[in-house]
């Protein structure tokens, strides 16, 4: 079992034991029952549309229910109006013609000089990019071309969840913005931690002071481990567009959507991307 699917399992153990969620299932049924809750989006970007990009080794993908999969994401993306394209291959300038949004959940492979040239062409016209990260290692440079590099080493909390591993937290450092409205705290399950060091670029949430990385593997802060603050979710303007990079994939899995303001957040990511005009 890796680490991301062992810190995904405590998660779900310790939110059913605190009665916040119902965790999915392989077993269950492969289309989930819908959610009727006060932070669903409104429906307001009819004709517009989402490619959600598949084609990098995605582990969870947008089909799957399990814990960790993206298909309410995928769900709530669809309740909100968008029509919601599937990409298996590479991300070409064609793929990307007439969209808004382009999601890059959980990518495992790097991205070819052709398809920066296709996604930061589409950012700067106005189209806006979300990036969660699995592990870092693989795709180490797409987070930092944009200006918001993710270190590889998992943020930990001293006031994890109860029962749960100390990545597992919550994290209530939000700076104000559109990007943030609305959002109070965030679930993480397992996070790298993410910086800011473009112009244009910004922290919009942090683990605050209980959040450290844990050196030594230990589960114990010393002096060692440091006091920077840690970046949850970073965003940056690129041209008159956005790229949003969360240091969790499981921020808006299955797994995590449901709790806090995870789902306040995609919403507001979602009305980025519903302002996109003439892609």
């Amino acid at each position: 079992m890796t680490r991301r699917l062992a810190v995904a399992l405590a998660c779900s153990l310790a939110l059913t034991a605190l009665g916040l969620v119902a965790c999915s299932s392989r077993t269950q049924s492969p289309t989930p029952a819908p959610q009727q809750a006060p932070d669903a989006v409104q429906p307001t970007a009819s004709g517009q549309s989402i490619v959600f990009n598949m084609g990098h080794g995605e582990i969870f993908s947008a089909e799957d229910t399990s814990e960790l999969g993206q298909s309410e994401a995928v769900r709530r993306m669809r309740e909100a109006g968008f029509d919601v394209a599937i990409n298996r291959d590479s991300i070409s300038e064609t793929d990307l013609e007439g969209a808004s949004g382009l999601v890059l959940a959980g990518p495992m492979s790097p991205l070819t000089r052709e398809e920066y040239a296709a996604i930061s062409a589409f950012v700067k016209k106005g189209g806006t990019v979300l990036l969660t990260i699995h592990v870092p290692f693989p795709v180490m440079a797409v987070p930092a071309h944009w200006g918001l590099p993710v270190t590889p080493a998992i943020i930990a909390s001293e006031r994890p969840l109860p029962g749960a591993d100390p990545g597992v937290f919550i994290a209530t450092d939000v700076e104000e913005g559109r990007l943030t409205e609305g959002v109070d705290s965030v679930l993480v399950v397992s996070g790298w931690p993410v910086s800011a060091e473009a112009e244009g670029a910004e922290i919009v949430v942090s683990g605050g002071p209980d959040a450290w990385i844990d050196k030594n593997g230990d589960a114990k802060r010393t002096k060692a481990d440091g006091t920077k603050p840690l970046g949850v979710v970073g965003a940056a303007r690129v041209g008159k567009g956005y790229v949003v990079v969360a240091g969790d994939d499981a921020i808006f899995a299955n797994v995590g959507i449901g709790q806090a303001d995870n789902a306040r957040l995609l919403r507001n990511i979602l009305g980025l991307m519903s302002d996109a005009q003439d892609l």
